[in-house]
């Protein structure tokens, strides 16, 4: 009898699924990543391939959930919790709403006043203007969702290996952005029906997105740089990569004709070769015949840069001749700045609701800056995250931006402190770097919006809390949940 009952009991403690091995999440972590970069490379919500990327990604997020302990989530840190705080904020902007607190809602003079002709009769109404750009906002969080969450099963060294699927989806990108350059300017090798056709984009339908992006991968091509340092077997293999893969994304960019894709490559770059230095020289590797080699390095890249610019000019030319010649001050971005406040004082504190903004854009568009084409986004996430969230965007905003900081202050510390660093303390400086790139390019664009992009983020910010909460070089074995 007590056996039995014993028996029972060590029943009810085993766990109620079949464990999966660490080698099988990272192999689905690494296909869903990779997948999201194949076809997730537009942030339009009319896209094709969205009909496939939204409903694998749930598949993954479920993937991923299957037997996760609820405390591995914690791990993830700040910004996961932002993030379902985000999703959770984006699906309340979805209940109907009675009509008189609707029509109570700042902004919603005109939809009243529509509704009133229309429909005798009080309609209820959710808060977002726009509950169809409201729904693909919240289907489009189960990408970033779902990296995380695989993340959350991951110990740091499986989550540096999938930065070997952003690798390789960099270099098929410029791969593909080289032969649109040589190839014909609407070719087949543009994936989607609204982009710009005249320039490299490579995977991407956005050239800013694509520069973006190259900018945000350049600090972990010099951390891998760094880490190669180390294997005296494969350094000359690593050293030619890196410097191939740096020139060639400089020229990409240039070739882009992105204005805000260029300068965040030249900042990345300079930052990314300070931090370099900065980690090889406390390292101690600088030193003796390194300085040659050093040298060595850099006038091979001075070659290659020098070539691939060589080869650029007798292509295409018209990117390069509309970032010297284009200005600034005429650029849409710029004349619609005035609008964008006004709106942003209009739907406060509640927000128009997201995915509304070109919509509500069209009801307060002024006549002079009427055009064949519309403004589908503000341009300016920091300003349309705000115009369509509320303050609740706005605190969001502000939480990430102090969790930022934080982690920027402590890697600090650890890049110039005295206590030995371990291999997820190593990587924080270039993940903090590449994080800032895709931030800093939401000032006068949308990278963010773009699944491959976000997933990218989501990533970087996966491999920035791992240090902090995993107390080793390498981290807790991933199959040890605690679940038993």
């Amino acid at each position: 009898m007590t056996a039995g009952h014993d028996r029972s009991r060590r029943d009810r403690r085993r766990p109620p699924y079949v464990p999966l091995s660490d080698r099988t999440r990272l192999f689905a972590a690494a296909v869903f990543l990779g997948a999201v970069f194949l076809i997730g490379g537009g942030s339009r919500s009319d896209i094709v391939s969205l009909t496939i990327l939204r409903p694998l990604a749930v598949v993954a997020l479920g993937f991923a959930l299957y037997g996760l302990v609820p405390r591995k989530l914690a791990h993830l840190g700040a910004p996961f919790w932002l993030l379902l705080v985000l999703a959770i904020w984006t699906a309340l902007q979805l209940i109907p709403l009675p009509h008189g607190l609707w029509t109570s809602l700042p902004g919603r003079e005109m939809p009243a006043a529509h509704d009133a002709f229309l429909f005798p009769g009080r309609v209820a109404r959710p808060l977002s203007l726009v509950p169809s750009g409201t729904w693909n906002a919240l289907f489009s969080l189960t990408v970033p969702l779902a990296v995380m969450v695989s993340c959350a099963r991951l110990n740091h060294a499986e989550r540096m290996r999938l930065l070997g699927v952003v690798f390789a989806a960099a270099a098929l990108s410029a791969v593909i952005a080289t032969l649109q350059i040589l190839g014909p300017p609407r070719g087949p090798l543009y994936f989607y029906r609204i982009t710009n056709y005249n320039n490299p984009v490579g995977l991407f339908s956005n050239r800013n997105h694509f520069a973006i992006f190259l900018a945000s991968v350049l600090p972990l091509v010099a951390h891998a740089l760094l880490q190669g340092q180390l294997d005296t077997r494969r350094r000359p293999l690593v050293i030619a990569a890196s410097v191939a893969a740096m020139v060639s994304m400089l020229v990409l960019v240039l070739a882009s004709g992105s204005r805000a894709g260029t300068l965040l490559f030249a900042v990345s770059l300079v930052a990314s070769c300070a931090l370099w230095l900065a980690s090889a020289y406390r390292r101690g590797t600088l030193k003796g015949e390194t300085s040659g080699r050093l040298i060595s390095v850099a006038s091979s890249g001075f070659v290659a840069l020098a070539t691939g610019l060589a080869i650029l000019s007798t292509t295409r030319t018209t990117a390069i001749d509309r970032f010297l010649a284009e200005s600034i001050d005429a650029d849409l971005r710029v004349k619609v700045a005035p609008q964008l406040w006004d709106m942003l004082a209009t739907y406060f504190p509640f927000g128009s609701g997201f995915g509304s903004f070109a919509s509500a854009y069209t009801m307060i568009e002024p006549f002079g800056l009427l055009r064949p084409t519309y403004l589908n986004h503000a341009h300016n996430d920091f300003l349309e995250f705000p115009i369509e969230g509320g303050i609740v965007a706005v605190g969001l905003m502000l939480a990430f931006a102090i969790w930022f900081a934080v982690a920027a202050l402590r890697a600090g510390r650890t890049l110039w402190g005295s206590r030995k660093r371990t291999a997820p303390v190593e990587v924080v400086p270039f993940a903090l770097l590449a994080l800032a790139v895709l931030i800093a390019g939401s000032v006068g664009d949308y990278p963010l919006r773009t699944p491959s992009i976000a997933a990218w983020a989501a990533l970087l910010c996966c491999l920035l809390v791992a240090p902090r909460k995993e107390g080793n070089a390498t981290g807790q074995p991933a199959g040890s949940d605690g679940a038993h």
